[in-house]
């Protein structure tokens, strides 16, 4: 691929972009999936042509998916035009007109695009962000880190995804050796790190051989079809779909945490030498070593969500706990078998208690969505869609709660969806159909830790 810096004096006028795939419907189209892409940056985003690139390169990843594309950006801009709370450095000065004018922009053009549709009936939400040239010329590199993990947490919120995933591209090498343009580098960087939801795209590629500031034809092609690339991972999980960020103003694991389990049988078997609460104990001690953090399984074979309110004083509070991790569900639509299930509306209204007395002892949750009853993946699953009504009240409650979502029915379906081609009813997580097997602990266990903020270990 032959690279020649080329002059884009389009990429130096604003432009707000809408483009996409199929129309919007009002609701989802049969038994299609809908994924929204939101892209938006400065000029170098304005240069990318995701018709040509992006766009095809998702198509072809989520043949007969509807897909749909919003782009708004524009050139020469800082972060602070996005982020409504940005806060200058110590010292520095720094043009603070209209913070967060360009995100309202984006967020009309997502209002106009959307209508009247709920983001929820999107099965993925992506983020795609090119920018910080701006911000590395002015030297604010400073604060770059805390706005850009601020405007994510800011969209994340507006529209009501938390599970929102996101593809930065990080500067490219076009003044590596300046420290602020070094310092964004290293901040979007840090951003990905801290929040396993979010991955960086290197563009160092893409603007030619002289390393300019933006990028050729076929640069943009390139980076294009590597933002796709990274969003698809994000989306089928690959090695970080399902995981969870902390939520904002939370804490990542700190000296003598005590991280208590409450559950079922599947956390009850969870703390035998293969299980997740095991595994995940024995990940916290290897990746932090000094910080001696306890993890105590509390799950109790049969239990529902009126029994863990039963015994949540004697099991979770007494015990101290920093975090609390809530895995329940699975009993309270199983039972229906046998007309013993629990009432959606005490479902709901239990979780809502625990939580409130989990909050006031000090410490904060972690809620689950419950995960399976039977692997097949074409929803013919005797309890397919109550487990996804009770797993649309934990989120809702979590919601409400300002709680952490693990949402653990939805990253199980996407890696069974990808693993059972075979549509079985069994072996693939669970032994039998609901209590985990060996592949099953580590998965969880996996889930758990990103949710944590643990980095992988290796031996």
């Amino acid at each position: 691929m032959t690279k020649k810096r080329t002059t884009i004096l389009a990429l130096c006028a604003a432009a707000v972009l809408l483009s996409g795939g199929v129309a919007v419907s009002a609701e989802k189209a049969g038994g299609k999936k809908s994924r929204l892409f939101i892209l938006s940056g400065q000029s170098n985003m304005v240069g990318l042509k995701e018709k040509l690139s992006f766009i095809p390169a998702i198509e072809k990843a989520f043949p007969g998916d509807e897909i749909v594309v919003v782009k708004s950006s524009r050139g020469g801009q800082p972060i602070r035009r996005w982020y409504k709370k940005w806060k200058a450095p110590q010292g520095a000065r720094a043009d603070t007109r209209t913070p967060g004018e360009l995100y309202d922009k984006l967020m009309t053009a997502l209002t106009e695009r959307v209508a009247e549709r709920s983001y929820d009936s999107f099965d993925s939400v992506t983020f795609v962000w090119m920018q910080g040239e701006r911000d590395a010329k002015e030297n604010l590199s400073a604060v770059y880190a805390a706005s850009m993990a601020g405007l994510i947490e800011q969209l994340r919120t507006d529209i009501k995804r938390p599970d929102m995933t996101v593809v930065i591209g990080r500067l490219s090498d076009h003044l590596n050796g300046k420290p602020h343009w070094d310092g964004v580098r290293a901040a979007q960087v840090k951003v990905a790190e801290d929040d396993p939801l979010v991955t960086t795209v290197d563009t160092d590629a893409f603007n030619g051989p002289k390393n300019g500031l933006h990028y050729n034809k076929e640069g943009y092609q390139g980076m294009g079809e590597r933002f796709a690339e990274e969003a698809i991972k994000l989306i089928r999980g690959g090695g970080t779909g399902g995981k969870c960020p902390l939520p904002a103003g939370a804490k990542k694991l700190v000296k003598d945490d005590t991280i208590v389990f409450l559950g079922d049988s599947i956390t009850a078997a969870g703390v035998r030498p293969t299980g997740y609460v095991t595994l995940t104990a024995k990940a916290i001690a290897k990746a932090y070593p000094t910080l001696n953090v306890k993890c105590i399984g509390a799950g109790i074979s049969g239990h529902k969500v009126p029994d863990c309110q039963k015994r949540l004083d004697r099991d979770v509070i007494q015990k101290k706990p920093t975090i609390v991790l809530i895995y329940i569900g699975i009993n309270d639509v199983w039972h229906w078998n046998r007309n013993r299930g629990t009432k959606k509306e005490d479902f709901e209204a239990g979780l809502h208690d625990m939580i409130k007395k989990i909050n006031a002892a000090g410490a904060r949750v972690i809620l689950c969505t419950p995960t399976v009853i039977g692997e097949k993946t074409d929803g013919t699953n005797h309890f397919d869609k109550m487990l996804d009504e009770y797993a649309d009240i934990s989120r809702k409650v979590a919601n409400a709660t300002g709680s952490q979502l693990l949402d653990l029915r939805k990253a199980f379906m996407t890696y069974l969806k990808a693993n059972n081609p075979d549509n079985a009813p069994r072996g693939i997580l669970t032994g039998d159909t609901v209590h985990l097997n060996n592949k099953g602990n580590s998965f969880l266990a996996g889930l758990v830790l990103d949710a944590l903020g643990v980095p992988a270990v290796k031996d």
